[in-house]
Parts: structure tokens; sequence; C-alpha cells
């Protein structure tokens, strides 16, 4: 399936502009992928409540499918993030993350390039919003 965006991706990030649909991925996080995660950055923020999905987890999958659809390259810098999140996940939750780009400029030898993420439950209620700022070398 060719996501809405992918072929000007593959044109190259001058023909992306706001408003483009960049990711469209589906998780199903399950308790496994939950303790990957914790395992992984040694998060014991939610030490005593085990239903609920670590927040920080749900941002990363939806940060991890734009950088992986938008083919982000070595040498890239995350210059900034916002972020909320709307209301707790219980885990086994299937989650909709979509990335869209609100800007693209070039500064000197840099692209500036600035996404706005949504992440949905099952119900298509908004669980998390945010917008990251990334640097690419031009």
């Amino acid at each position: 399936m060719v996501r809405e965006g992918q072929n000007s991706i593959d044109r190259g990030y001058d023909s992306l502009v706001a408003g483009h649909v960049v990711s469209e991925r589906s998780y199903n996080i399950d308790n496994e992928m939950v303790e990957q995660y914790l395992t992984a950055v040694q998060d014991t923020s939610l030490q005593n409540d085990d239903s609920f999905v670590p927040p920080m987890c749900i941002c990363a999958l939806s940060l991890r499918g734009a950088i992986e659809d938008l083919k982000i390259p070595g040498g890239t810098l995350h210059a900034s993030q916002e972020i909320t999140f709307i209301k707790p996940v219980p885990i086994n939750q299937s989650l909709s993350c979509r990335a869209k780009i609100s800007s693209n400029t070039i500064r000197g030898d840099w692209r500036f390039m600035a996404i706005v993420l949504s992440v949905a439950d099952m119900s298509g209620t908004e669980v998390m919003s945010g917008k990251s700022t990334i640097m690419l070398p031009k």
C-alpha cells in the first residue's frame, strides 16, 4: 500500500508542503511491546500500574513511523518537540498514528521540517497530539 505523500517523499523533501500526510501507521500495543519499550529505555514511571501504556511509548511509536516513512538520513537533529497526552491508553489497545507536515523551510545549510503528530484510539478519539521539528543537512 502506498501512503498518501509517499510519492512526494520519493521526489525529495522540497515537494513536501504544509498539510501533506507523510505517515499513517497502526499499532496494537500489547504487554510484550510495552515490556520491550520499558526495558529499552529503563522507564519506571508506571511501576505501580501495569494496565496502561507508558505515554512516552506512544510518542516514540508515532515519531518512529514518521521518521521511517520520511526516510530521514543520518546527520539529522531533533530540534524540538511539544507533546500533549490527552488520556491514558490501556494495554492491548490499537492506536492509529498520523503525521503531517506543518512547515518545511531552508535556512542556510539546513532544512527545518515541522511535523504534526496525532494518535487516536480504536474509537477515533485522539489520545496524543504533538509537534516535532527536525533539522536535516541540506
